[in-house]
């Protein structure tokens, strides 16, 4: 899975929902191999919103579908969804620039 990671990934409840399917079929470690970050903005500005990220600021563009997978995260629980961003904070480390 290739993650274009911006400023408005982590907003956009689709792209949650993509990783979150991804996590939900894959064990932990099988999960981390298939996911391919590349970062759109500078590592620490896309670090600072994985360590604030609130599923209430991620939205769709069509309010019945925010309701639909709002009703999914619910009935599923956030823990599974706390999961899926302490995956992408874990594959988002292994791209740290080197201090130097």
């Amino acid at each position: 899975m290739l993650i274009l990671l911006g400023k408005t990934y982590l907003a956009r409840l689709w792209c949650i929902w993509e990783v979150f399917t991804l996590c939900t079929f894959c064990n932990d470690e099988l999960a981390l191999e298939r996911i391919e970050i590349i970062l759109l903005e500078e590592y620490s500005e896309v670090s600072k919103q994985t360590d604030n990220f609130n599923t209430d600021k991620a939205h769709c563009f069509d309010p019945n579908e925010e309701y639909k997978l709002r009703y999914i995260f619910n009935m599923v629980g956030h823990d599974s969804l706390d999961k899926v961003i302490e995956l992408l904070k874990q594959k988002l480390q292994s791209l740290k620039p080197k201090e130097v």
